[in-house]
């Protein structure tokens, strides 16, 4: 199959969407550090912070069916523009919010709720508008084509939004995400291609039927079903690293919101010529061997994120690695992905299909990201629980080696988190083990020095009147006596 990109180009409806999705997916990534840093600012824990992950999936898991056979039965431009409406508005009430000193974490948490209906509308609605204004045969050319946009605003967005955050502060560069929405509105307004008549189900089919149409195709489809299995477990490794990443970054690794943003988006360059490059890797290998490699070099990158310790250069090119690796797999994939399942539907079920798809990823997501966030409490709480074990170990065994002078000295022990970390032991225990060494030596000295006085050999104190039996040179006693 060969593409046309000029005959994809010259559709005014195509570039409206194209527009239209590369101005929202750069508010998207230019703010998607700031929802969890706002958090952070208000002391949120870890768990806490990953619930917003959580809280930003839910209504896929919920409602995602639901939303695939509304779209199926509406026009889907207007779902798209209602959709950047109120995400944009959303998102305005945290800066206001934050400006009048009333913002909470519940605000946040139902603006992630909030946002992510946004999201779910706007996702099922576009990937089923595509195959509406492209050509079967250009699907592949359309799908790489956002998500070259998308890897472009992926380098962009965190390298804006991460200067942003710091520059202003996380809510304020919430912002920034509601104005990039309410232009990705407007950019849609120019799409004038005609849509056509929406499914009307029979009045006597029932409204469970109806939603469960897009499951039951799913399930029996040979080629959407591996699939849909791949992603799930994919987004569920992936949702356990976006929930943690942020916060292992910024509170164990110590990197600054800015050189987060930078790692972020330098990351995310692979990208770009990863998706521009995925169709002719299609061609040449298809799909389901793209998909493949795609799952493979997903796994490996995961494996870079625990090696991002010790100096933080070291650190942060490991992290730049993982984000760069990662980011290739999922434009590789996804474009595998989207293309087979955009093209294996029937129109009237596109909506209720890709419902399906993204009920599974999100709520595999979903998932993740809450065995993100309890796998990191448990993580820092066996740290702190091994730290304070062996500092209660050091502080027992202070008074036995004071008791016994021949113990083993002590030795300055690394703890638990600054070994893992690769940082040198804290200052505290240094002055400590330096302490009791010094007390060690101290006790022991009389010791040491009652036996030096039992080695010596001294002469015996001899009495006056007594001769001596030692002879001299002077003659024997009785001559000097």
């Amino acid at each position: 199959m060969r593409t046309q990109p000029s005959s994809l180009w010259s559709s005014p409806a195509f570039r409206a969407l194209w527009g239209s999705d590369t101005i929202s997916l750069l508010g998207v990534q230019a703010t998607a550090l700031a929802l969890p840093l706002a958090a952070a600012t208000l002391g949120a824990t870890t768990a806490q912070i990953s619930l917003l992950t959580t809280a930003q999936a839910t209504p896929a898991l919920l409602l995602g069916l639901v939303a695939g056979a509304l779209v199926d039965r509406c026009r889907r431009r207007p779902l798209l523009i209602g959709a950047n409406l109120a995400r944009a508005a959303l998102l305005a009430s945290v800066p206001v919010a934050a400006a009048l000193g009333t913002l909470h974490l519940a605000h946040l948490y139902l603006v992630a709720l909030g946002t992510g209906l946004a999201a779910l509308l706007f996702v099922v609605a576009y990937q089923a508008f595509l195959p509406t204004i492209v050509p079967r045969d250009h699907l592949v050319a359309g799908n790489s084509a956002l998500r070259a946009s998308e890897a472009a605003a992926q380098c962009a967005g965190p390298a804006l939004g991460g200067p942003l955050a710091q520059l202003l502060g996380a809510p304020l560069a919430l912002g920034g995400g509601a104005v990039a929405a309410l232009a990705s509105a407007l950019a849609l307004l120019a799409i004038r291609a005609p849509e056509p008549r929406p499914d009307r189900p029979a009045a006597t089919a029932g409204r469970g039927r109806v939603i469960g149409a897009g499951v039951r195709f799913v399930l029996a489809d040979p080629l959407v079903r591996p699939v849909l299995r791949a992603s799930a477990v994919g987004a569920v490794a992936g949702g356990m690293t976006t929930a943690l990443a942020v916060v292992y970054a910024v509170r164990d690794l110590g990197v600054a919101p800015a050189a987060l943003g930078a790692v972020v988006g330098v990351g995310g360059l692979p990208a770009l010529p990863a998706a521009l490059l995925a169709g002719r890797a299609i061609r040449r290998h298809g799909l389901g061997a793209t998909l493949i490699a795609a799952s493979a070099l997903a796994g490996g990158a995961g494996l870079l994120l625990p090696l991002a310790g010790g100096p933080q250069p070291v650190a942060l090119a490991l992290l730049v690695a993982w984000r760069g690796a990662t980011s290739v797999a999922t434009a590789l994939g996804g474009i595998a992905g989207f293309t087979l399942i955009q093209a294996a539907p029937p129109p009237h079920l596109q909506g209720r299909v890709q419902a399906t798809v993204r009920v599974v990823g999100w709520g595999a997501i979903a998932l993740g990201g809450a065995l993100g966030g309890l796998s990191g409490e448990a993580g820092r709480a066996a740290r702190h629980a091994r730290a304070r074990r062996a500092g209660g170990a050091a502080d027992a065994a202070r008074p036995a080696r004071l008791a016994d002078p021949g113990a083993a000295r002590p030795r300055i022990v690394r703890t638990a988190s600054s070994a893992a970390l690769g940082r040198p032991p804290p200052v505290t225990s240094v002055v400590r083990a330096v302490w009791a060494r010094s007390r060690t030596r101290a006790a022991g000295w009389p010791a040491r020095r009652g036996r030096l006085r039992r080695a010596a050999v001294r002469r015996p104190a001899i009495p006056r009147g007594i001769p001596s039996a030692v002879p001299s040179s002077c003659g024997t006693a009785e001559g000097r006596h």
